[in-house]
């Protein structure tokens, strides 16, 4: 027994007992490709290492009920020369899968004897991806395809991370095509899906895009506006297989939640919100935070409290496209953003639910987040004319190629093309990036926020403290700011 999990467990949770039963969550996959068994979760996806898809294939799903104790017991019997270590690193990896959701404590069932060795937790995936493609060395395997179906939105936004020049870039997938690219990169690794745009129920065809992904045995999870997806189709979707959904809440009433959005939408929404939880779909509420709506966490936690969401994703405005346009408008004020990060640590000492993600903006932290988990590296964005980018932003930067899943098979436009080679890695990088010791974790920050504010998307990351050009986000923190929003066009 070598290792039971991801990395930075959590340690034992207070309060499990051994013989609490357990079950996997009803919002959590475990696939298998090319012989790598991978936990797949509303928001994200990992790889299990070590022993970690034994662990849960022993815990089960559905009603399955098998306790903490049965399992330590199990995998005891599996790894008898490690016997004394067994029950602390089961206990550990048992706790981390509860902290993160793919575990749900108290199940209602059979009884422990009823989950197999087999684990019903397990989907088999189909030949098509068992059969993986092999990929370069210096191109790891991806475990997420973001799907931007369409830029078409009945929202203006003036944070939007579309580009300025949306209007200019039509849809050029068909579902059939859109069939294909899934069934390709779950060929590669690909688990998890984000059905996203724009607005991706704009289209006509969603549905029969969320058949082919369950072909494909993605785990598809919606991102939407709210509108004009309505909560009828919202059923007809998860009756498709549907695993997920995120709804995009601009603020916490609907009079300051239009204003932002630029078009009346807050109520269908809550609409949204209310059809989501009675179909038992996993909710997330995302809100993008900045100077107008930072006042409002409070409020925002208490309404994804009412909708009983499994996760509420604060995320700090992060400036590219449209809110770069918006800097000066949308920048908040140091104070606002230690008032909101205070109310998230009081309502999570409150309560476990939802679970909460507050991100702090680039321009208000010291260090560089990993974009996208570092260029090329476990996410793909295919935007709706077919190019396979790294990131949303990406195609931003002059001078680099990037392939169309219309014209090349997704592995060579993700493996092979120039552009997602560009950045790979850490061979790249220039001074402090190339010899700092968190290389291998913030990868040198975002590209797209180099090129952007410095012209060179080679250059380290100016949100971070060590580039020698930080103080020009120093000095955005105090720019003057401006009441006039620019909304999407």
């Amino acid at each position: 027994m070598n290792g039971s999990g991801h990395d930075s467990g959590p340690g034992r949770r207070p309060g499990l007992e051994l013989d609490e039963p357990l079950a996997l969550s009803p919002h959590a996959s475990v696939k298998i490709r090319a012989g790598t068994e991978l936990l797949v979760l509303p928001e994200r996806a990992l790889r299990l290492g070590g022993s970690g898809g034994e662990i849960l294939e022993l815990v089960g799903s559905g009603h399955a009920g098998r306790s903490g104790a049965a399992i330590v017991e199990a995998m005891r019997r599996r790894y008898p020369d490690q016997a004394e270590g067994v029950e602390s690193e089961v206990v550990r990896f048992l706790a981390e899968m509860i902290e993160i959701g793919a575990i749900v404590v108290g199940a209602d069932g059979a009884g422990e004897n009823d989950a197999g060795e087999n684990g019903a937790g397990v989907t088999q995936a189909p030949d098509i991806t068992r059969a993986a493609t092999a990929l370069r060395a210096d191109a790891p395997a991806p475990l997420n395809l973001i799907a931007e179906l369409t830029y078409r939105c009945p929202l203006r936004c003036p944070y939007c991370s579309n580009p300025l020049d949306f209007r200019e870039r039509r849809e050029a997938l068909s579902a059939a095509d859109w069939g294909r690219v899934f069934e390709e990169a779950a060929a590669i690794g690909v688990v998890h899906l984000g059905l996203t745009g724009g607005e991706p129920s704009v289209r006509g065809d969603l549905e029969e895009i969320v058949e082919r992904a369950v072909a494909a045995d993605l785990y598809p999870h919606l991102v939407t506006a709210g509108r004009p997806l309505d909560p009828d189709r919202l059923s007809r979707l998860a009756a498709l297989g549907l695993r997920s959904v995120q709804v995009s809440i601009q603020d916490a009433t609907a009079e300051a939640s239009d204003r932002i959005a630029g078009t009346a939408s807050f109520e269908q929404k809550l609409a949204i919100c209310e059809r989501t939880r009675a179909l038992g779909l996993a909710l997330t509420l995302n809100c993008v935070l900045h100077r107008h709506n930072l006042a409002s966490v409070p409020a925002m936690i208490a309404l994804a409290r009412r909708f009983d969401a499994d996760r509420l994703e604060l995320a700090n405005t992060q400036y590219h496209g449209w809110a770069l346009r918006n800097r000066a408008a949308l920048m908040p004020a140091r104070d606002q953003l230690e008032t909101a990060a205070e109310a998230v640590r009081t309502a999570e000492a409150e309560s476990d639910r939802p679970a909460i993600l507050f991100v702090r903006p680039d321009y208000h932290s010291e260090r560089p987040k990993p974009c996208m988990g570092g260029w090329g590296r476990l996410a793909m964005v295919v935007d709706p004319t077919g190019r396979l980018l790294p990131c949303h932003d990406a195609a931003t930067i002059p001078g680099l190629e990037f392939w169309n899943v219309l014209e090349q098979p997704v592995e060579a436009c993700w493996a092979r093309a120039p552009g997602m080679q560009a950045f790979r890695g850490t061979d790249w990088m220039v001074e402090p990036c190339r010899s700092c010791p968190a290389r291998e974790r913030d990868f040198g920050g975002c590209r797209c926020q180099a090129f952007a504010l410095l012209g060179d998307a080679a250059a380290t990351d100016p949100a971070c403290a060590l580039s020698p050009e930080h103080g020009r986000v120093v000095a955005a923190r105090r720019v003057e700011s401006s009441e006039d929003l620019v909304y999407r066009g």
